[in-house]
């Protein structure tokens, strides 16, 4: 994938954002290939002092594709009456069509966790509730960042 792809993809999610209009934000960008993923996605985070660890994903389709879907399709705070409309399906199975298209075969996809003082893992910080995937591919790594913020 290049970074012209790359660059589609982050504008897709960007406008799904825009379309959400609730507080949902996300990243998807492209990591140094390296050895240790979890430091090339420390470094796409850089706030002082957090770590987060990369865990393997064992069964892609059960474990990623529920929570993206969730993401893209599920409003976290309704504004208005037009906001508790139901979010068109269609946004979210082309967004993994394009998505698959552009990464080559053979797919790794990893669960990032943030890792707390104390060493435990959590998937909040700071009142911000979030979800981030690693993606590694023969041509390089990507990560995929779905936020939303109270």
């Amino acid at each position: 994938m290049d970074q012209h792809e790359v660059g589609k993809i982050d504008g897709y999610l960007e406008a799904v954002s825009y379309l959400k209009g609730d507080g949902t934000g996300f990243l998807f960008c492209s990591i140094n290939k390296s050895k240790e993923i979890a430091e090339s996605v420390t470094k796409c985070f850089p706030r002082s002092g957090e770590k987060f660890e990369v865990s393997p994903v064992k069964n892609w389709q059960r474990e990623v594709l529920p929570v993206l879907k969730n993401w893209i399709l599920v409003r976290r705070r309704i504004l208005s009456d037009g906001d508790s409309e139901q979010i068109d399906e269609r946004l979210y199975d082309c967004f993994i069509e394009i998505l698959l298209d552009y990464l080559d075969n053979p797919i790794t996809w990893f669960v990032v966790s943030h890792l707390s003082e104390c060493g435990n893992q959590v998937s909040t910080t700071n009142e911000a509730i979030w979800d981030c995937f690693a993606i590694s591919t023969p041509s390089g790594c990507y990560v995929l960042h779905c936020g939303w913020d109270s």
